[in-house]
């Protein structure tokens, strides 16, 4: 694969990441993820010295993508584990309030 298909490919699989995030499919965001490490390494790897301002103006927006993404999916996990926390807080409190109905 040349440069410009392999940042062509970086391109369409970021793009899919970007419409998977809204859909909160986690495990295809995180294969799509690690597609892209591939050919994110492999472009480096065979063409670091033949990349233009353009390819690194590309290269950077896919990185505030994908730092936008983290913090996105970051915040999604505090919001999950706060509403466990608070389900759970519920329902041991009806549980409590159920155990000490029962005793009177």
């Amino acid at each position: 694969m040349d440069k410009s298909a392999l940042l062509v490919e970086i391109q369409s699989i970021t793009e899919s990441i970007d419409q998977l995030a809204g859909k909160d499919s986690l495990a295809t965001i995180d294969h799509k993820i690690k597609q892209r490490q591939i050919l994110l390494e492999s472009l480096f790897s065979q063409y670091s010295a033949d990349l233009t301002t353009d390819d690194l103006v590309q290269l950077k927006s896919i990185q505030q993508n994908a730092i936008s993404l983290l913090n996105k999916m970051e915040s999604a996990k505090i919001n999950r584990g706060d509403e466990i926390i608070h389900h759970k807080s519920k329902g041991k409190r009806i549980r409590l309030y159920t155990s000490i109905a029962k005793q009177k």
